[in-house]
């Protein structure tokens, strides 16, 4: 087949060649058009009129391909199919015109108006990138500066403004030298050439020149600045302001070189510890408290620990266990033992701090207190040494008294001894029979005088030396009695004195020693005949206290004796009645000897008295005493209560020593310390209101020294002269300034209330106390509240269940007195324990204020004092006989 049959027909072969070429050409170009519609028709309606121009341009150029086939065959028939294709072409076509053409113009701008919107869109945000990045370059805390290569200044924000003092309008155009100082331009001129390399300059610090001269320290940063072609145009420089951080490292290094140096003067070592790792970084002068040279070795809490002295490892142990992330101070004082082995004392106050969320730190201080303790204890033997020298100088005066007062007694019967027994010898003047019995009995009598002073004065010193012997056996009480009656009944019906005895029928199988008893008899009888005018009465009364003691009392009718002098009786070589112009004769030892008699068999004496009624002396006795040779145990409580009101008293100790508790009493202060200088007191009971020692100055003579300088204080009592009294059960009594060791003996009876959930409330109106107590509490992991006041304490406690209370007694407004008398009366918090917590050198003026409370909470409260006072005492008892079971048995 000839391919290009047309030739024959007289068509040139180039030209059919050419038709071919344009017929696949056309069919390419209307193919387009539908694949371009249907593209469009993924995005949006194209209507009838599109699908119509769609199959137009479909059968176009399928037309076009089927006469470009014709012309490859020479196919005549197939001409004529594509003229009819081309014809129903031109027909779509012409529909799709007709359907079209009103909208074409405005097919076409709307085409020309999504181009141009389009456009503006790229536009605008490339506009709103420009404006958020001119926004930031506006609002951020640094200069930004813009420079060309050439170092001049094209752009400039706020920021630069602030810092270099130059508006925009002034320093665009600038050369960027302006802000340079002389020194600095080689740095400048450095830093152009590396933006002209296109070389990031590295942060760097340097120093610039403000509009004013002022000299900034600045930090800066230099970018280079290139065009959209990628070339480098100039440099944007961000600079921060260095010279207020500058200001503050300075005064900071200034701060800590001043803190170094107080440290170092006051002789203070700092440290810090992790609580989550121990690690403990310290100085040099933390080193030296503990001995140390070497400050290489690293420390933590177990090497601190170790340091320690083991009797006081313990507590600052638990005190580091119990730290939380509270705020509280912390503070332990213990012993370390140097290298040299010398023990010193150290004192360690911290707080628990917290930096930006890290873990907790305790950063606190470390001073060696060693010679501040050596001070303390050398003021507490001054003290004590000098009470010592005041009782040796008054024994001394005493004794020089008693020297005076016994040559008088001696001299005058020896005179009469030696005067009888001259006339009697005399031959040249012969008496008569009966004035020489008359002097033979005053010879007689004299001489009993004389030997019942020695006798006195030998068993004194026997009682001192411990020599004294004691040969108890069953008692006939009603036998002894009536020798004694008789005997003292010589003395009494010549001054027509009534003197009388009972004896209480319960009061049988006593084991004493006779002779002792007869003693004790004669001596308390004696004097209350010697003091009681003529046609008054003395009675003798024995009754039960309990079922292991038993009482003897004497009372009389005589001249009695003043509150003031009280304290004078049953004490050694002293006369209430002591000038050489006295009227009554004695040596002022028969009471003494009676003291000291009765306390060597376990009992005690003591005295009520009122000027011009009269006076009852008492002995309080076992009813068993030990054999030659045997040891009585000490009683694990021995009390002491010191009252100047008398029946208070009196009730106190008879009621403890009904439950089998001993107990001593005592109506002064000097009363006080002639006991508690030779017996162990457990317990005490203290007046406020002691005509010897008003307030707590007893207790301070007590804290100095002796064996009942640990005594707990259970009862406070104030007892006005003339005045109803009061009286508070209490823990105890702790004195300001704080000590750690008084401290923890008073917490001791209550560790099983200090339960996590029960903080210990503390009522002072000084807020250095406050803190103070309270850290003290926290370092031995005990919960502590604090509150201003007695007022605040009240109510306070309205919503707190606290385990234990630390009261201050001289508040302003509500006192302590007040908070105890408003705690008694309230069921909740009569049960929670008190330590008052005071100075124990209170002025007259606080003394004063106190004793207005008391008697004011007294007219209005009909409780008994007694009862608070002897259930305190007995619940101090009970509970040290529950905790220690084997002993007791």
């Amino acid at each position: 087949m000839d391919v290009l049959s047309g030739a024959a027909n007289g068509i040139a072969p180039h030209f059919l060649w050419a038709r071919m070429a344009g017929d696949f050409g056309m069919a390419a170009v209307c193919l387009l058009i539908p694949w371009g519609l249907a593209g469009v028709a993924r995005r949006q309606p194209v209507g009838l009129a599109g699908w119509t121009v769609a199959a137009a341009a479909g059968l176009l150029a399928l037309a076009q391909l089927v006469d470009a086939w014709a012309l490859w065959l020479g196919s005549s028939g197939l001409g004529a199919a594509s003229g009819a294709a081309s014809a129903l072409t031109a027909l779509l076509f012409v529909a799709a015109a007709w359907r079209l053409g009103p909208r074409l113009p405005q097919l076409l701008a709307q085409a020309a108006s999504d181009s141009q919107l389009q456009d503006m869109g790229r536009l605008g945000e490339v506009e709103a990138e420009a404006r958020r990045l001119a926004a930031v370059v506006e609002s951020t805390a640094d200069a930004i500066v813009v420079k060309t290569l050439d170092g001049r200044i094209t752009n400039w924000n706020a920021a630069a403004e602030r810092m270099f003092g130059y508006t925009a309008a002034e320093a665009v155009g600038q050369p960027v030298l302006m802000l340079v100082p002389p020194e600095r331009e080689t740095e400048e001129l450095r830093i152009l050439a590396s933006l002209a390399r296109g070389e990031q300059v590295p942060p760097f610090r340097t120093v610039r020149v403000a509009r004013d001269g002022r000299r900034l320290d600045i930090s800066a940063q230099v970018s280079p600045l290139r065009d959209a072609a990628g070339r480098v145009i100039g440099g944007i420089k961000s600079a921060r302001d260095l010279t207020h951080q500058r200001q503050i490292e300075t005064a900071l290094r200034q701060s800590e070189a001043r803190l170094r140096f107080a440290l170092e003067s006051a002789a203070l070592g700092d440290w810090e510890m992790a609580l989550d790792t121990g690690a403990i970084h310290r100085s040099r002068r933390y080193d030296q408290c503990f001995g140390l040279t070497d400050a290489t070795q690293p420390w933590d809490r177990a090497r601190l620990l170790a340091a320690i002295h083991p009797e006081d490892r313990a507590p600052v142990e638990a005190a580091l266990a119990a730290l939380s992330d509270s705020l509280a101070p912390w503070h332990a004082e213990f012993r370390v033992v140097w290298p040299d082995a010398s023990v010193h004392w150290l004192r360690m106050d911290a707080r628990v701090t917290h930096d930006d969320g890290s873990p907790p730190r305790l950063v606190g201080i470390v001073a060696d207190v060693t010679a501040t303790r050596s001070a303390e204890q050398a003021r507490e033997q001054a003290v004590w040494l000098a009470a010592e020298n005041r009782r040796v100088q008054e024994s001394s005066r005493l004794k020089s008294l008693f020297l005076a007062n016994m040559s008088h007694e001696l001299r005058t019967p020896l005179n009469a001894i030696i005067g009888f027994s001259e006339l009697l010898s005399r031959d040249d003047h012969p008496a008569d029979p009966a004035r020489q019995a008359q002097w033979l009995q005053h010879i007689a009598s004299s001489g009993r005088h004389l030997l019942g002073m020695i006798n006195d004065v030998l068993d004194l010193s026997k009682v001192e030396a411990g020599k004294l012997d004691f040969h108890p056996e069953p008692l006939d009480l009603p036998v002894l009695v009536d020798d004694v009656m008789t005997t003292m009944a010589v003395l009494a019906t010549p001054r027509g004195i009534a003197l009388s005895s009972s004896i209480a029928p319960e009061l049988h199988g006593l084991v004493l020693d006779p002779a002792r008893l007869k003693q004790v008899l004669l001596n308390y009888l004696s004097n209350a005949l010697k003091f009681t005018p003529a046609g008054g009465r003395v009675e003798l009364r024995m009754l039960g206290e309990g079922p292991q003691l038993w009482r003897l009392e004497v009372e009389d009718s005589g001249i009695g004796i003043p509150a003031d002098r009280v304290g004078q009786l049953f004490v050694e070589f002293q006369q209430l009645d002591d000038g050489l112009t006295k009227r009554h004769q004695g040596t002022g030892l028969g009471l003494a000897l009676t003291r000291r008699l009765v306390e060597a068999q376990g009992g005690r004496v003591g005295v009520y008295s009122e000027p011009g009624q009269g006076s009852r002396f008492y002995a309080v006795l076992p009813r068993e005493t030990l054999t030659a040779g045997a040891t009585a145990a000490p009683p694990r409580h021995r009390q002491l209560v010191a009252l100047r009101d008398h029946p208070l008293r009196d009730g106190v100790a008879r009621e403890l020593s009904q439950a089998g508790v001993a107990a001593d009493t005592a109506a002064t202060a000097a009363d006080v310390m002639r006991l508690a200088r030779v017996r162990r007191y457990t317990e005490l009971a203290i007046d406020l209101g002691l005509p010897d020692s008003p307030g707590l100055g007893l207790l301070a003579a007590l804290r100095s020294g002796g064996p009942s300088r640990h005594a707990a204080v259970k009862a406070l009592a104030l007892t006005p002269p003339g005045g109803e009294g009061v009286a508070f059960p209490v823990a105890d009594v702790l004195a300001k300034p704080l000590r750690r060791g008084a401290l923890a003996r008073a917490l001791v009876p209550l560790r099983d209330r200090l339960v996590p959930g029960r903080p210990v409330l503390v009522v002072d109106d000084e807020a250095a106390s406050r803190e103070l107590m309270c850290a003290a509490l926290q370092a031995s992991g005990i919960a502590c509240e604090a509150v201003d006041g007695g007022a605040a304490a009240l109510a306070r406690l309205q919503t707190l269940d606290p385990a234990a209370i630390v009261l201050d007694l001289m508040m302003p407004g509500v006192d302590g007195f007040q908070v105890l008398q408003q705690m008694r009366r309230d069921a909740r918090w009569a049960g929670v324990p008190v330590i008052v917590w005071s100075a124990l050198s209170l002025s007259a003026e606080e003394i004063e204020a106190l004793a207005r409370s008391a008697h004011a909470i007294a007219a209005g409260d009909g409780a008994a004092p007694l009862a608070e006072v002897r259930d305190a005492m007995l619940r101090a008892a009970q509970r040290g006989r529950r905790r220690r079971p084997a002993a007791d048995s």
